[in-house]
């Protein structure tokens, strides 16, 4: 059997969000007060900048192909594959992430995020606010490793 991790839509939207505000904010800093070529200038290099930031975010971002012996770690924006066998993970833990208040209490209770930490020193993180099926990677996860 093999299961592919899928991204929350929210989560992809928020990553793009951040960029689109950066970029917007940079470039409406400068107005007038200065020539028209160094507004050129600096809004490119703002604007640059802003996409290597993106670039550099994009690159942690990865899907997770669980297969019947092990993990396979693909990243979206360099290409690279990794694969780790379920004998290398050394441990599962889980963590809970505090929900968020407002004026009146309490919004949301929280969610859980599992980390797995692996012979090498590595670890990957595992959350339902990146993955719609979480549920599901976790629960097969667990069920190949034997700790």
């Amino acid at each position: 059997m093999k299961l592919r991790s899928k991204f929350r839509t929210l989560y992809l939207i928020r990553i793009n969000i951040i960029f689109v505000l950066f970029s917007f904010i940079a470039l409406s800093m400068f107005n007038n007060d200065y020539g028209i070529y160094e507004i050129i200038i600096v809004r490119f290099l703002l604007l640059t900048f802003g996409v290597i930031c993106q670039l550099f975010f994009l690159s942690s971002v990865n899907t997770i192909i669980v297969l019947e012996n092990g993990l396979s770690i693909n990243s979206i924006i360099l290409k690279k594959t990794e694969f780790y066998l379920f004998s290398s993970i050394t441990e599962i833990q889980n963590y809970h992430v505090q929900g968020s208040y407002g004026k009146t209490g309490q919004i949301t209770s929280g969610y859980f995020e599992s980390e797995l930490f692996f012979n090498d020193g590595k670890t990957l993180k595992i959350s339902p606010d990146c993955f719609e099926n979480y549920g599901e990677l976790i629960t097969f996860i667990r069920s190949k490793v034997i700790l």
